[in-house]
């Protein structure tokens, strides 16, 4: 039985982001837990509702506003709250990546609003995750995984998990290429997959992380589970030490180059002289030819959306995710919901991708797509090239979307698909766009 959580409140606003939790200088490093110290150093003093600073080591559950975690895809997020002292979040929501990066690490999360209800900084807060109410809107299976200490711990235990298709229905898309990777033939908004995943790809912020976590949970001279599947590039923070004196990243190009040599990986893009990168990983991999539509895609970066440029289902993940898709090729999805976009008209000259895709998020707002798969159809995509496409597919984050999927593979949304929203535009052939 789950033992009860008692401590001190930190009272936290709407919108904290992963760059707020834990600031980007602190990343490039496979001690994790020395990251503690720093959590919450850089929250604005606008999202501390009690006026004073997060201290490390002096609150035990955080009770936060709206869209908690947003932002990057770091894992180092819930990692850094967990070794500053924090064993329980309390919010009305999380950004995804944040959520799933939390469950995988086994940090106690909890949707139900009125168990910190008044609670102010300073105050004292008894949980209890025993009590059904604790965990009321997180998925069982989620519940499963936290008590079972994370992913790894939940994976290496053995514990079945049954997956049943839902019933027949018009799906979405993603949901078909999803619910291929499951091996279903349908799955419906809401409910939780482990899926084969088809592509992998990560960088140096990460690779080194999970590399060690592999090598803790697996041993010494764990095989992944498909090289040719694991596509790994440098280039993050090759160039910091330009700017700053700065020797980890570095040596976290070099933990990547050895993990490359050890699972004698092909498809590996390592620096060629100091502070040089053969390219970014959201270019690089597309031009290299590397990637097939209608398959499922994770990445740890939260612009992994990027890809769905090319008609694939591509999902920011964080390192544990990592960890675990290199040990076993599976991971867990919760389906998301489906927004399809018609784009109208061709771009006017002087207006450019970006200017459509800022013009789109701007209607919408940061949180208009929040987990959702964002499809994109219309006229006007015969007009996109692939540059175009990868740029609007990128900034779907922005926006909270899961990916940016363009129709470019053999699958397609089915006639009497259900959409969360269905928008139009027709910004594409505004002149107002242009660039100034």
């Amino acid at each position: 039985m789950p033992e009860s959580i008692q401590g001190t409140v930190f009272v936290a606003g709407d919108d904290v982001n992963t760059d707020e939790i834990i600031p980007a200088r602190y990343c490039a490093t496979t001690d994790v837990a020395s990251l503690g110290q720093f959590a919450l150093e850089d929250l604005h003093p606008t999202k501390s509702p009690g006026g004073v600073p997060f201290k490390p080591g002096a609150y035990e559950i955080i009770v936060a506003g709206e869209n908690f975690g947003c932002g990057s895809s770091r894992e180092v997020a819930p990692v850094a709250l967990i070794h500053a002292g924090i064993k329980a979040v309390i919010a009305p929501s999380f950004a995804r990546i944040f959520y799933r990066n939390a469950v995988n690490c086994g940090l106690h999360l909890s949707l139900n609003t009125g168990l910190g209800e008044g609670a102010a900084t300073g105050d004292v807060l008894a949980l209890d995750p025993s009590e059904e109410r604790f965990w009321e809107g997180i998925a069982p299976v989620h519940r499963t995984i936290i008590e079972a200490g994370g992913l790894t711990a939940f994976n290496k235990s053995g514990t079945p998990v049954p997956q049943e298709s839902a019933d027949p229905r018009p799906m979405t898309q993603g949901q078909k290429i999803l619910a291929r990777a499951a091996g279903l033939d349908y799955v419906e908004p809401g409910m939780t997959v482990f899926a084969d995943v088809d592509k992998a790809i990560t960088h140096e912020l990460v690779l080194p992380v999970a590399a060690k976590q592999l090598e803790a949970g697996y041993g010494a001279g764990f095989k992944i589970w498909d090289k040719e599947k694991l596509l790994v590039t440098v280039d993050h923070t090759l160039q910091i030490p330009l700017i700053r004196e700065d020797d980890r990243s570095r040596e976290m190009a070099e933990k990547v180059a050895q993990f490359v040599e050890d699972q004698e990986l092909p498809h590996a893009f390592l620096p060629l002289a100091p502070f040089t990168s053969q390219g970014i990983c959201h270019v690089l991999f597309p031009e290299e030819g590397l990637l097939e539509p209608d398959t499922l895609l994770i990445g740890t970066d939260s612009h992994t959306c990027t890809y769905g440029a090319y008609g694939v289902l591509s999902v920011g993940v964080g390192t544990t995710d990592l960890t675990e898709v290199m040990a076993s090729g599976r991971i867990w999805l919760k389906v998301p919901e489906s927004i399809r976009i018609e784009l109208n008209g061709r771009m006017a000259k002087g207006v450019h991708a970006k200017d459509v895709i800022l013009h789109i998020l701007h209607q919408v707002t940061m949180n208009g797509f929040t987990d959702a798969v964002v499809e994109f159809t219309g006229p006007a995509l015969e007009h996109l090239t692939e540059d175009d496409r990868s740029t609007i597919a990128n900034m779907v984050v922005e926006g909270g979307g899961t990916c940016g999927l363009f129709p470019v593979g053999a699958i397609r949304a089915d006639e009497g698909a259900s959409f969360q929203k269905l928008l139009s535009f027709d910004p594409v052939s505004y002149t107002h766009l242009r660039a100034h």
